[in-house]
């Protein structure tokens, strides 16, 4: 048997083959954003312990588990991370492969499908989720393994419960819930998006199985609303404690999202066709978007669900995609604030939907065209034609992620007045040794929000300066810095490079100045402490001087710097 012949051998090769040219110049990809907080400074995924994963992630234990895995076999090398990143994707594109073709097998109308559209478009749906544009930032930026691992259980989690439906052995039957439960809580505790399972899988029994009674299905419609109103009859408390769970931003309401994600969904909508500019952040807010546009925005996606829901029984699979789409979007894209109002990983389970639904709409597309064989090759050549943009623009965005400086200028020309792409592209710049560059793109973001600019961020650009003697942009840029931050700890750390920048420059009276207003900001370190001894020694403040080292022994008694600088004050003291 050939390759052609076979089917799901040709799937398998095509998917993986089009993964490993897509995603294999991202193995050197460094880390990004969160990367840094989420996985390289992190202690916890150091450690590995489960419990403390657990305990600091809970309903995102599993994701961070895994990056746990990845350190501990792999230190922090980025490779391993984007290895396993690039299997997680590859085999979600297996999975869209085989929920396609179990929808064709066994939607309700099959008896209409060409063989041509059971054979071809299971493969093309997963060639188009593969090399989609829209997923490189699930795939290829670490953090957000999350949404594909989540898509990863979930998608197992519908077949599991497509087989339970169909199997007919009590041991296969077994093997299948076994397989619904186990991947349905994985999901759960990778990603909250996985809430809205429980909805998808009613999808599937009433749109495609068709079981259900309308007493059946009003009855679990209505069960939710009727265990809140229980819940807030019997403990009222409860819902305040649910409001706190489901708000991740006070910023703004629970309406202004909603209505703010009435139009960010067509957004994502569009960016499915034409995934043209890609964009690590969109910077929408509550005012992005005018009351009529938004108005407007709802009417048209509940024309959309309700057009589903009335012509399910005829185009199951086309319906079946819109709600599956609409319902994985809940979670992120409803009434739940969420800092960020637009980021493209949410599209990534979503997209399967449209993917479902588009395949529907081509397999009614090729019954139309059955009598016309060149019709039918137009269409699959238009389909290549498509995969092959897609794989294009994937490329292109994954060879941006490879270079930092080359992928936030990128991010700048959307976004020019972005402060935390400022903010990293002056740190990029600054790693290089390009100061020149990196000063003005650090002052453009301290004029439009210094608070966006992290503590490493800020004392490692003074420091930086500092180290390259460039003392005057590093004393205005460290006066900036402290009239514009408002955290005590990110001030304490710019006095704290200013006092040693003046120690440098045997400017004793101004590093001791520098020292002391860094004792205003709580805790009080050694380092501060030990910095001002110094100063102090250096002048010949003996008194003040032996009083701070003491204190740095006191805290750290170990400290070989503070021991030593003790002794001297003697020694000097003695040569009096």
């Amino acid at each position: 048997m050939t390759l052609l012949q076979n089917k799901k051998l040709l799937a398998l090769f095509l998917i993986s083959f089009l993964t490993v040219v897509l995603y294999g110049n991202t193995l050197d990809v460094p880390f990004y954003f969160d990367d840094e907080t989420s996985i390289v400074e992190s202690s916890v995924i150091h450690t590995g312990a489960l419990s403390d994963i657990y305990q600091a992630y809970k309903l995102r234990f599993v994701g961070y588990w895994t990056f746990a895995l990845n350190y501990q076999y792999g230190g922090g090398d980025v490779t391993s991370f984007h290895i396993t990143n690039i299997v997680i994707h590859f085999i979600n594109g297996l999975l869209v492969y085989w929920i396609c073709a179990l929808l064709f097998k066994f939607r309700p109308e099959r008896g209409g499908v060409l063989d041509i559209s059971e054979k071809w478009l299971p493969l093309l749906a997963a060639l188009v989720f593969i090399s989609h544009p829209l997923h490189t930032q699930a795939v290829t930026y670490i953090v957000q393994r999350s949404a594909s691992l989540t898509a990863l259980f979930y998608l197992v989690s519908v077949i599991a419960y497509v087989h339970c439906r169909i199997v007919k052995s009590k041991v296969r039957l077994v093997v299948w819930f076994c397989t619904l439960v186990i991947s349905a809580l994985l999901a759960i505790f990778t990603k909250q998006n996985a809430f809205t399972l429980p909805i998808v899988l009613f999808l599937t029994e009433v749109v495609l199985f068709r079981k259900l009674s309308n007493n059946q299905i009003v009855s679990i419609l209505l069960a939710p609303f009727l265990i809140l109103a229980g819940t807030y009859l019997l403990t009222p408390e409860t819902l305040s404690v649910l409001d706190d769970l489901t708000t991740e931003t006070k910023s703004y309401s629970r309406i202004e999202y909603f209505f703010a994600q009435a139009n960010v969904l067509w957004i994502y909508i569009a960016k499915f066709f034409y995934p043209v500019p890609l964009r690590l952040e969109y910077l929408y807010d509550q005012h992005s978007f005018s009351n009529t546009q938004s108005y407007i925005a709802l009417l048209a996606h509940l024309i959309v669900i309700s057009s589903a829901l009335l012509f399910s029984k005829r185009y199951s699979l086309i319906c079946f995609g819109v709600l599956f789409y609409y319902s994985t979007m809940l979670v992120e894209s409803s009434i739940i604030p969420i800092q960020d109002m637009a980021v493209e990983h949410r599209t990534y389970l979503p997209n399967v939907g449209l993917i479902i639904a588009l395949m529907g709409l081509s397999s009614l597309l090729l019954e139309h065209c059955s009598s016309d064989k060149r019709k039918i090759y137009l269409f699959f050549v238009c389909s290549v034609f498509v995969v092959g943009a897609f794989s294009l623009l994937t490329y292109q965005r994954n060879e941006q992620w490879r270079d930092p400086i080359t992928f936030y200028k990128h991010e700048l020309k959307y976004g020019p007045d972005n402060p935390r792409v400022l903010n990293n592209l002056a740190d990029a710049y600054f790693e290089i040794e390009e100061i020149d560059k990196a000063l003005p793109l650090l002052k453009h973001s301290l004029s439009i929000d210094a608070e966006n600019l992290t503590n490493t961020q800020a004392v490692n650009m003074l420091a930086m300066l500092i180290g390259y003697k460039k003392y005057e942009e590093a004393e205005e840029l460290g006066e900036s810095l402290i009239n514009k931050i408002k955290r005590p700890f990110l001030k304490r750390g710019v006095l704290v490079n200013l006092g040693i920048m003046h120690l440098e420059q045997n400017q004793l009276e101004k590093s001791e100045v520098a020292f002391k207003r860094a004792l205003n900001f709580k805790p009080i370190t050694a380092k501060v402490m030990l910095g001002l001894a110094v100063s102090l020694a250096k002048q010949g403040k003996f008194d003040e001087a032996e009083f701070y080292t003491t204190q740095v022994i006191k805290v750290e008694p170990n400290n070989a710097g503070a021991k030593k600088l003790f002794n001297q004050i003697r020694q000097a003291r003695q040569n009096e």
